[in-house]
């Protein structure tokens, strides 16, 4: 019976890899209403699932259990069919002034598995104090279409979404955003999988680009919203999210353009219209990417700038796109 436990301890050995990430590296101790903002470490293996498995760590960092947050154990047991466990991490409220903390968990080595490639995480516990930076306002915008054709040398009219942040710039920031709309990720377009995107130091913005998928399939109009995600590293200023669209090429005329409204200083839009001076293109107006109302009906005029009408209300007429006839 002995040398049959030591055989399967042996065989779970060589078959279990372990590795772990804080998948949401934050906690803090001021949440919404109802909601208590957590951190998460994620573990998973790899290999052999069938049976349980018990991973031991280490528990590290400024942070106090008890104090800071509450007490996490040294261990986490996959269950039996299961690739990935969590444990979270619970910050406690004090009145004390203290900066950023942190947790550090570690894993240790053990005859039951090997460790992975990634074998430490952190998740900082914000106080919210007022020694702490204050964190930096983000928006979010987007340059308002891409489109399946893909054009002589390759060229393709990539969807381009640009997180801005105000305040310092000497440290990086992490924004996590969430993807939704008509258009499917990895169908319709490929990027943006991670849902994070990090404005590097020095800098005030980051580049979210996706690129739509050309295929044969008559679709329309999709649309692709990207929200900022909550976070306690930042403050979601006002404009949360942005909307692009993905154009069809598979029926009836490429429109030029679709974007946000973006006001001049006499309150008018502006379009670049590509099309031969004198052909008619049309102008509708959305406030939800879905349901389209026509505005107006010109004719392409020469150099291809088109004033559009004065918009003392923007949202009525948030959106706009241009289709040439």
């Amino acid at each position: 019976m002995a040398s049959c436990a030591l055989a399967l301890s042996n065989m779970v050995a060589e078959g279990a890899s372990v590795s772990m990430e804080a998948t949401d590296n934050y906690a803090s101790e001021f949440s919404s209403p109802g909601i208590t903002n957590i951190g998460l470490f994620t573990f998973t293996r790899t290999g052999e699932v069938t049976n349980a498995l018990t991973v031991h760590f280490s528990v590290s960092g400024t942070a106090t259990p008890l104090v800071d947050y509450k007490n996490i154990s040294n261990s986490i047991t996959f269950p039996a069919g299961l690739a990935s466990v969590d444990l979270t991490v619970e910050a406690i409220y004090s009145r004390d002034v203290e900066p950023t903390e942190s947790v550090i968990v570690m894993l240790l080595a053990s005859a039951e598995y090997e460790i992975g490639a990634s074998s430490n995480a952190t998740v900082n516990i914000w106080k919210n104090d007022y020694n702490d930076p204050s964190p930096p306002t983000v928006v979010v915008g987007s340059d308002g279409s891409g489109g399946e054709q893909v054009y002589s040398g390759g060229f393709v009219n990539t969807l381009v979404f640009t997180f801005y942040r105000g305040g310092p710039t000497n440290q990086p920031l992490t924004v996590a955003y969430n993807l939704s709309g008509t258009a499917v990720p990895g169908v319709d377009y490929t990027g943006g999988s991670s849902n994070l995107i990090t404005i590097p130091p020095g800098s005030n913005r980051a580049y979210l680009e996706l690129t739509p998928i050309d295929d044969s399939i008559a679709e329309g109009y999709e649309s692709v919203i990207v929200g900022i995600s909550p976070s306690p590293l930042y403050i979601i200023g006002n404009r949360a999210q942005a909307v692009g669209e993905i154009i069809d090429n598979d029926a009836g005329p490429i429109p030029t353009i679709n974007r946000e409204w973006i006001s001049n200083s006499n309150g008018q839009f502006t379009f670049k219209v590509n099309g031969t001076p004198g052909q008619n293109f049309l102008i509708y107006t959305s406030t939800n990417v879905v349901d389209w109302s026509l505005a107006i009906t010109n004719a392409v005029p020469a150099g291809g700038i088109f004033i559009e009408y004065t918009n003392t209300a923007p949202a009525t007429g948030r959106f706009f796109r241009a289709v040439l006839q």
